[in-house]
């Protein structure tokens, strides 16, 4: 019992360590957009030495800055990210997600390369970003006539592109989807902001591609040397 509390909080702190980085990068890209429309109004309207608008611009470079300073403490903490077979990754969510899909007569289709090489995670996180969306399908598809989900692996310019569909209906709002504290999402409605801060930080990204076919979730995450 000791253990596995104690490995709960390790996955605690973990996942808090990453949702801090998510919110840093988020904070870095917002006062960097504020920055440039100050420049904008100054040249524009030639208040360029306005008090208030060279304050405003001020507060942004420092929460830029700590922003910044935030994103290097959490690189300098990358020591659990190392070669990770995909192939060990994607046979454990095979075995979690298998019977739930079985439980509502639905169908999981794989479809990857008989060799796959290892890429840049953590594990656990990996897994979890894994069944984060695996689960969102199972959720999407219940109230479907058919109900399948499909996992596939390419491999293009040194990245590992794992592609997640579903015979469910698509994102309502696109805009918002990536967003924390999801209104009307199962749970706290971070699912998805934390899945792609995992990913992030392995200097991959988690996507959203809307197509005329299927909905459509792309894992990229970069080979391992």
């Amino acid at each position: 019992m000791r253990d596995r509390e104690e490995q709960n909080f390790r996955r605690l702190l973990r996942a808090s360590r990453i949702a801090t980085t998510a919110l840093a990068h988020e904070s870095r890209n917002l006062s960097s957009a504020i920055s440039l429309l100050c420049a904008h109004l100054g040249d524009k309207h030639g208040i360029a030495e306005d008090e208030d608008l060279t304050g405003i611009a001020g507060l942004a470079r420092r929460i830029e800055q700590m922003a910044a300073l935030e994103l290097s403490n959490r690189r300098s903490d990358a020591g659990n990210v190392h070669g990770v077979s995909l192939r060990e990754a994607l046979d454990r969510l095979r075995i979690i997600i298998e019977p739930e899909w079985s439980e509502i007569h639905g169908e999981v289709y794989w479809e990857f390369p008989f060799v796959l090489p290892s890429v840049m995670a953590d594990p656990p996180g990996l897994l979890q970003a894994f069944l984060n969306l695996a689960k969102n399908s199972h959720r999407a598809v219940r109230d479907k006539t058919h109900r399948w989900l499909s996992v596939r692996v390419t491999i293009e310019h040194q990245r590992a592109l794992i592609v997640f569909e579903d015979s469910g209906p698509g994102i309502a709002a696109e805009e918002r989807l990536f967003q924390p504290f999801q209104q009307g999402a199962d749970g706290t409605g971070l699912g998805l902001y934390l899945s792609r801060a995992f990913v992030r930080s392995y200097g991959g990204d988690l996507r959203y591609e809307a197509k005329s076919g299927p909905p459509r979730f792309v894992v990229d995450l970069e080979l391992a040397s």
